[in-house]
């Protein structure tokens, strides 16, 4: 009996470990849609980590075992969302900006972040830490779009005396003051109307007097 046990306790192990992966899949994903949703109902200030480990019908232990704080939570389900928003290397600078941008324009328009995004911002005035996470993260998607930028320079498709963070700006401006100011229609076309706009300064074949000058 005790060989017999001896032989089964690894198999017993490797099927308990196996069972518990799916399971803590779905807990993460229930965590991080419990976030958003709240996020969407209360704003930052209400979000708490017992309402969201209620509300995902997990124990609040396994919400802090993931995330140590509120701020890291959001982030976390920030970067989901923000998964979907591809990095694109076609070759073609002009095209990958737009893929890029319609991408940003999917998530606000098909998913939660477009209810969620002008109260966050809001909370982010008055709570410094979900401030600084939330200025981390969106330092590094808008890195997904500079490297756009770079690679047009490097294969001497844009010209290379952009300022690639004026650049940056003019590309995501449109799309953040329609979400937050005019409320206007944010669709798939804008992505390529913004683009059009934009690179009529900086494409490497562009007259030599634009209405959109780099610099």
């Amino acid at each position: 009996m005790t060989d017999v046990a001896r032989v089964e306790t690894p198999q017993a192990e490797s099927t308990k470990q196996a069972t518990n992966v799916p399971r803590n899949a779905r807990n993460h994903r229930s965590i991080l849609d419990a976030t958003m949703e709240l996020l969407a109902e209360v704003g930052y200030a209400g979000l708490t980590m017992e309402g969201v480990a209620a509300r995902a019908g997990v124990a609040k232990t396994t919400v802090y075992r993931w995330w140590p704080s509120k701020p890291a939570l959001v982030v976390a389900a920030a970067e989901d969302l923000a998964a979907k928003v591809r990095s694109p290397d076609s070759g073609n600078p002009g095209d990958d900006l737009v893929a890029l941008l319609r991408d940003v324009i999917r998530v606000y328009t098909k998913t939660v972040a477009g209810r969620i995004t002008p109260g966050l911002l809001a909370d982010m005035a008055e709570h410094p830490e979900l401030a600084d996470a939330i200025g981390r993260f969106w330092a590094g998607r808008r890195e997904i779009m500079l490297e756009v930028l770079r690679r047009g320079i490097s294969r001497g498709e844009l010209r290379p005396d952009i300022d690639l963070e004026l650049a940056a700006d003019l590309l995501y401006g449109p799309i953040y003051y329609r979400l937050l100011v005019t409320r206007a229609p944010l669709t798939i076309r804008f992505a390529d109307q913004v683009v059009d706009a934009v690179l009529r300064g900086k494409a490497t074949h562009a007259p030599p007097t634009t209405t959109f000058p780099l610099a």
